[in-house]
């Protein structure tokens, strides 16, 4: 590939936020390849948020599958937009049979993708998919992706960017809740449900732990953490909304469950509060937000709060922690 002739790229990014940001080195990539191209990311809307501060891209454009873009006229309309773009190349790290479909209909002369999902032949430039016995991060499997276009050497750990204001935000938030500067916040989360790639082994997962609680030593106060290790087919006590984590916190450390709040963007998470007495919040964020929301609705298992996002949900938080009215939110 000549690589001059390359001026205007298009990059379909995952659909989900943890492949997103395994993703990110690789997207950092394209534009140590392609310097002087144009880059556009095409991403889902809650990607097109995530990513939206990212240094290296030049436009984002938000694919709409559950609006304008729905269905097969709107798969047609989003290969008119690309179309009128006219790209160069197409890179696509979703792997989806659509991906490919919508770049080849958009009339984009090299789309460059992994060979999965019945789609070789709308691919100028199919890439083999990496041995699945071959013991690989998720960063890499996105990494080794570019290599045919040059990429080479180690995948540097995934970024996330946002804007001074946003951080003032975020900032201010947890001051609200008493988290001043000097603080030390740390967020973990073990691992999904959907592939073991996005799953901590449990020696893994204990090390980090370990290393939290190490921390300690510097004010950091960790009451106890839990995970499940198993795979959904174990049908365990402990894979939400199974509510084995939340009994056993509740043995140890007399939580009061009436003052909890359980966040998450599926169903399973409103059962787990609506079954320990926590308060449960619904967060839009994720592609199964709305579902979910349908689902709970037709069930008449309300949650107690329905967020467009995290920073919602944290606005919410600290008004009922506290007793304060939360300004623009409402029920």
């Amino acid at each position: 590939m000549r690589k001059e002739g390359i001026r205007r790229i298009v990059v379909r990014g995952p659909n989900w936020l943890g492949d997103a940001v395994m993703c990110e080195p690789a997207l950092s990539q394209v534009r140590t390849l392609f310097p002087q191209a144009e880059i556009t990311l095409l991403v889902k809307p809650g990607i097109a948020d995530l990513l939206a501060q990212h240094p290296e891209v030049n436009r984002t454009l938000v694919y709409d599958d559950r609006g304008r873009h729905a269905g097969l006229v709107g798969k047609w309309t989003l290969a008119g937009v690309l179309r009128r773009h006219r790209f160069d190349l197409a890179i696509l790290f979703q792997n989806a049979f659509e991906a490919a479909l919508i770049s080849f209909l958009a009339g984009i002369p090299r789309r460059f993708g992994y060979a999965t999902d019945g789609r070789t032949l709308l691919l100028t430039d199919p890439v083999t998919v990496p041995p699945r016995t071959a013991q690989r991060h998720q960063v890499e499997y996105y990494w080794d992706l570019l290599k045919p276009l040059g990429g080479h050497g180690p995948a540097p750990a995934p970024r996330l960017f946002v804007a001074p204001d946003e951080s003032a935000l975020i900032a201010g938030r947890l001051a609200d809740a008493g988290i001043g500067p000097s603080d030390l916040v740390i967020g973990v989360n073990p691992g999904s449900t959907y592939g073991h790639a996005k799953r901590w082994l449990p020696d893994r997962y204990a090390e980090v732990v370990n290393r939290v609680v190490m921390l300690a030593e510097d004010g950091v106060t960790l009451d106890g953490l839990y995970f499940c290790p198993h795979h959904p087919d174990d049908h365990c006590n402990c894979r939400k909304p199974a509510r084995g984590m939340i009994d056993r916190a509740h043995a140890e450390l007399q939580v009061d469950l009436s003052r909890a709040y359980v966040i998450g963007d599926s169903v399973r998470d409103v059962e787990l509060a609506k079954q320990v007495g926590a308060q449960s919040l619904l967060v839009m964020t994720g592609p199964s937000g709305a579902e979910a929301l349908a689902d709970l609705t037709v069930r008449d298992l309300p949650p107690d709060y329905v967020a467009e996002g995290l920073s919602q949900a944290v606005d919410w938080i600290v008004a009922h922690a506290t007793h304060r009215p939360a300004a623009d939110l409402q029920r």
